[in-house]
């Protein structure tokens, strides 16, 4: 009768499930169905060999002597994370809600899906789905069981601030990243959230002041926002060069910058260094285009990498 009444209490109720795996906390690894999650505990199916034939039957086992669940695959789950980056954003966006009761799982992957999905739709230009990438983003920097992907998410909200106009206060939050982190990865985020703020007003000062060449005030001003603008965009180049990805947008944005300031011999040095240095990264296509043409325009940014 107890079992009865806990039934109508389970959380969650699952999908059931045809490979998924319980390893236990005395080492042994349970191949089962799961069933349900309850408050305290998982419910769940097993195959049981009864004198040469197959049985099957149900148990609850409680959250205690569970280590960490291996989750079978969702229907298209492989095949949307093979690529990330290609994929359909609205497709991710429902894988995540469907692993996000899991977020806070051992040895899950909610929260790998969740910023695949934030990211997606983060190259959307309708603030509606540049909102709902910072809200999954928020979601996995705060209940994620990995603290890596809680540092990438943190990442992936800075820019989704930036993206949604928030630049006082993705500025502000970076300010202090930049002063207080020990992360690499967290520190070149917070400098290169730094320097899209800076080249943001960088462009209002020139579009508020057209003839800055010529005005003894406004030019000193405008010199050292540009000088500002662009030794952020190369710290990640300059201090972490290993770190690819990030060094070869600091970069790009570095090229987009002097080109925009006419200034097409540094923007190609830049270029250069992405196409010799950095080859597998998204912005080396980019930049070998830019090598062949002559042309480049600030007003089309390379993709930001999956945090």
């Amino acid at each position: 009768m107890i079992r009865l009444l806990a039934l109508f209490v389970l959380l969650n109720a699952a999908t059931a499930r045809a490979a998924d795996v319980l390893h236990l906390t005395n080492g042994h690894a349970v191949p089962c169905q799961i069933l349900a999650f309850g408050t305290d505990f998982i419910k769940i199916r097993m195959a049981r060999q009864i004198q040469g034939s197959t049985a099957f039957t149900t148990r609850d086992v409680p959250n205690a002597q569970i280590a960490f669940i291996e989750f079978d695959p969702l229907p298209g789950e492989v095949e949307l994370l093979r690529n990330p980056d290609a994929s359909d954003a609205s497709a991710l966006e429902k894988l995540w809600l469907e692993k996000l009761p899991h977020l806070g799982r051992p040895a899950n992957n909610a929260g790998e899906i969740g910023i695949a999905a934030a990211a997606a739709l983060l190259q959307s230009e309708i603030p509606g789905d540049r909102r709902r990438a910072k809200q999954i983003y928020a979601k996995v920097e705060a209940e994620d069981w990995d603290a890596a992907r809680r540092a990438a998410a943190k990442r992936g909200r800075l820019q989704a601030m930036l993206a949604l106009g928030e630049t006082d206060e993705a500025m502000a939050e970076a300010k202090v990243l930049a002063e207080e982190s020990e992360d690499p990865q967290m520190l070149i985020e917070a400098r290169f959230v730094l320097a899209q703020a800076a080249r943001a007003r960088l462009r209002k000062l020139e579009e508020d002041n057209p003839r800055w060449e010529d005005d003894d005030l406004v030019r000193p001003g405008r010199n050292a926002l540009f000088n500002e603008t662009i030794d952020r965009f190369l710290y990640a180049y300059l201090f972490h060069g290993s770190e690819e990805t990030a060094a070869a947008r600091g970069l790009w944005a570095a090229a987009e910058t002097y080109a925009a300031a006419g200034m097409a011999d540094d923007a190609r040095d830049c270029a250069e260094d992405i196409a010799k240095l950095y080859p597998m990264t998204p912005y080396a296509e980019r930049a070998n285009q830019f090598l062949q043409s002559g042309t480049l325009s600030a007003d089309d940014p390379a993709p930001p990498p999956n945090p």
